[in-house]
């Protein structure tokens, strides 16, 4: 900075604005998150959480089983006989993703079981 105000050339600082949140009435009004614990998560009692935030966690979604899986349609019947390579090859496509996706699920299953008789 000092080189450059001896070579005569000014140094441009952007301006920074802070803004301070002087809420100490709001701030001892909240209780608290519903999840809190000391050190670990949530918010603690008197300390206001950021804008926009969840008071409660959001609730995990059930693991997929392979049962919830529909059964794959069956498009040959649809379309007639002389469909086109690429039209073939896109149901080989269909057909071989919902098997990966089914023997995902169900080596999910199997490791939620070994999980489940391992911890009991």
């Amino acid at each position: 900075m000092s080189l450059l105000i001896q070579r005569g050339l000014k140094a441009t600082v952007p301006a920074v604005r802070l803004s301070v949140c002087h809420s100490s009435t709001q701030s001892s009004s909240y209780g608290g998150s519903s999840n809190y614990v000391p050190g670990k998560q949530g918010y603690a009692p008197g300390f206001p959480p950021p804008k926009n935030f969840r008071d409660a966690p959001k609730a995990k979604l059930p693991p997929k089983l392979a049962s919830d899986l529909p059964q794959p349609k069956d498009r040959s019947r649809d379309e007639p006989k002389a469909s086109s390579v690429a039209k073939q090859y896109r149901e080989k496509l269909r057909q071989l993703r919902f098997g990966y996706m089914h023997d995902h699920l169900v080596g999910q299953e199997a490791k939620r079981e070994k999980n489940k008789r391992s911890l009991a």
